[in-house]
């Protein structure tokens, strides 16, 4: 059953970083290059510090190594359509890569894993509040609705493995993943309720 929903997640998880990366390319959306580089390099931190633990197995936390693949995916994909583009961090991706850049001298320095594991996650629930942010105020949608609901699905079957596994960082990050997907879906289905409730005014 674990090993089944991991496949679940590295699949649906491949398609999502796949499609994104198709409608990156088609000019269908147009992401920010600084904010996937934030993403980029905060998960990828996050898998070196659970590989580290003794306790690491890639099914217990097939969210993270799934997320590293498709982040930087979709990054390479952003800065190949963007080759001329002179990169901007704004000051909050500023302070999280800087908080990022923290948490790795600590690391360092003690090299207690688990706990740099657990302070990256923080940082990644910071990192979200823009776009979560973003959503509340937009007039209109410019995600794709149904890639984010796979995604949802892929991280939900990662997170009940995680939990089969009784893998604590695992089910942590997947716990993380999971209510900051749900909190982003339900704003976009408030878009669309506020679209449809337009269109018939």
């Amino acid at each position: 059953m674990i090993q089944i929903l991991a496949f679940i997640t590295a699949t649906f998880m491949g398609i999502v970083g796949l499609t994104y990366s198709y409608s990156i390319m088609k000019g269908k959306i147009k992401p920010v290059v600084t904010t996937w580089f934030l993403f980029s390099v905060t998960v990828a931190l996050s898998l070196s510090s659970y590989l580290l633990t003794a306790t690491h197995s890639f099914t217990g936390n097939m969210i993270n190594v799934a997320d590293v693949a498709m982040c930087w995916t979709i990054l390479l994909v952003l800065v190949f359509k963007n080759k001329s583009a002179v990169l901007h961090f704004t000051k909050f991706e500023i302070f999280c890569l800087s908080l990022s850049g923290i948490i790795v001298v600590f690391w360092a320095l003690t090299r207690e894993h688990a706990a740099a594991n657990v302070l990256l996650q923080i940082v990644l629930t910071i990192a979200y509040f823009p776009t979560l942010v973003h959503v509340w105020h937009a007039e209109h949608n410019t995600e794709p609705l149904t890639i984010w609901v796979i995604n949802w699905i892929a991280t939900l079957a990662g997170f009940i493995a995680s939990i089969l596994k009784q893998d604590s960082l695992g089910s942590l990050y997947g716990l993380r993943a999971l209510v900051l997907i749900s909190v982003l879906l339900v704003l976009m289905i408030r878009i669309k309720r506020k679209e449809g409730i337009k269109s018939t005014i």
